[in-house]
């Protein structure tokens, strides 16, 4: 079982540029069963990648636990990248 956790993500506006870094802690998940965390995005967002995710046994120690997304979103890291490249040109040649 994991005892509480934390999700930080960092979330970036329509040229790319950060609009912060959201900490979201949960707290009890039972093990072996998918959970949903919800985190709000600052309306200026138009996305965001998870920079930090830790879960804790109820030691306080680190435990294995598995989140989709951070592989889902790792699998577009290059294409996300090339796309704020290709936003941010035009205001490097200025």
């Amino acid at each position: 079982m994991i005892h509480r956790g934390y999700i930080v993500i960092s979330a970036y506006d329509a040229q790319c540029r950060s609009t912060g870094d959201i900490l979201q802690p949960f707290s009890e998940l039972p093990a072996g069963k998918s959970s949903t965390v919800t985190i709000p995005l600052p309306s200026a967002s138009q996305g965001y990648h998870v920079t930090a995710f830790e879960t804790f046994d109820s030691f306080n120690f680190a435990t294995p636990a598995v989140d989709d997304t951070v592989a889902l979103l790792a699998g577009r890291t290059g294409e996300i990248k090339a796309q704020c490249e290709e936003k941010r040109l035009p205001a490097v040649r200025n």
